[in-house]
């Protein structure tokens, strides 16, 4: 065994390393805490013996997992002894003692350090076993709150993709049919990452809920307005969190698309035909500003029409050296993809894991 002895110019250091070398263990002595740094960075030491106690506490400090024992060739009284415990020494060793009681106390330290650390090891996998556990719980109630897909309201298709880069994401999309030819969809993204973004996504659920049985009462929606209250209802709620939206209803009967957008980006792209447009609007995400007003747009949504609405996580997955070429290749992949695996297919997914990315289709199918 290897034992490194610090503050090893004194006589009973000397002594002591005389003691355990004839032993047949590895005795190394070295003056300086740095030195003793260094040699902890290359050789595996059992333990360390010391006659000064702060140098004790200074290596229990730096390496927990390494037993510390004082040594003292004068009887070490009650009040070193708590000084001792308070520094981390495992042991107190009154000099003179036998070689074999010497290495029977140091294998005694060695056991219990390993014991501890074995604990602590089996305490530390059930914990990260009892967190995978909630995760997947978290990640099959996040994935059960969404909407099916595809899903169609008349001749109006919606689909979605959600690629978390946790296990729990803070992406978040929803949409659901209203009265009179009409159907409301949004795509969120809720700053940060992991289960508190998630957390989130089941209050926007609620918040769905909440609009769905207003329009069900015949409310009316519009889509400035619908954010309007949404940033309002997080404002209230004060939890430190902002969502970026884009939320838009259908009308398959007029064939339009009215939309506003809360600081979501990439803009939304619809194509039409052989043309495709981004739908940019300049406005602050939901639940940082209180009192803010979104404006609602009205453009043409006629049969043959697709949306594509992305979380900015998709701007790793496309190439392009500068953001108005990855938008370009974004717009060609909405206008050429028949349905979202369309759109999948054209995405970079070497490269999924670095943030949550998420996408929205929809299309008027007529």
């Amino acid at each position: 065994m290897s034992f490194l002895v610090l503050d090893a110019d004194t006589a009973e250091s000397i002594h002591l390393i005389k003691l355990l070398a004839d032993t047949g263990s590895q005795v190394v002595g070295v003056a300086e805490l740095e030195a003793a740094t260094t040699y902890f960075e290359r050789n595996d030491v059992k333990a360390v013996l010391s006659p000064e106690l702060t140098s004790c506490a200074a290596v229990a400090a730096r390496q927990p997992h390494i037993p510390v024992l004082y040594f003292s060739e004068q009887p070490v009284d009650a009040k070193q002894l708590h000084e001792c415990l308070s520094a981390g020494v495992a042991e107190c060793l009154e000099l003179p003692l036998p070689a074999q009681e010497v290495m029977a106390k140091l294998q005694a330290c060695i056991d219990r350090n390993q014991a501890k650390a074995k604990t602590a090891q089996n305490y530390w996998h059930a914990a990260h076993d009892a967190l995978e556990v909630d995760l997947q719980a978290g990640r099959y109630i996040q994935t059960s709150l969404l909407p099916p897909t595809p899903q169609h309201f008349e001749h109006i298709s919606l689909e979605h993709r959600l690629e978390p880069s946790l296990l729990l994401s803070g992406d978040f999309t929803d949409y659901f049919g209203l009265a009179d030819g009409l159907s409301a969809c949004y795509l969120a993204d809720v700053s940060g990452h992991g289960s508190s973004a998630a957390f989130v996504t089941v209050l926007l659920k609620h918040f769905s809920a909440q609009l769905a049985r207003l329009a069900d009462a015949g409310e009316r929606l519009r889509p400035g307005e619908v954010l309007t209250w949404m940033n309002n209802q997080l404002m209230a709620l004060d939890i430190d969190k902002h969502v970026a939206m884009f939320f838009a209803c259908v009308d398959s009967t007029a064939g339009t698309l009215t939309y506003a957008n809360a600081g979501q980006f990439p803009p939304a792209f619809l194509a039409v035909g052989d043309n495709v447009s981004m739908l940019e609007q300049k406005a602050k995400p939901l639940g940082l500003f209180p009192d803010v007003q979104y404006r609602c747009v009205e453009t043409p949504f006629p049969p043959g029409a697709r949306l594509g609405v992305f979380t900015d996580g998709v701007l790793d997955l496309v190439a392009g050296e500068t953001l108005l070429e990855k938008e370009e290749l974004l717009a060609d992949i909405v206008k050429s993809a028949e349905d979202m695996a369309g759109i999948w297919s054209q995405l970079d997914l070497d490269q999924l894991g670095q943030d949550d990315v998420s996408c929205l289709r929809v299309a008027n199918d007529a």
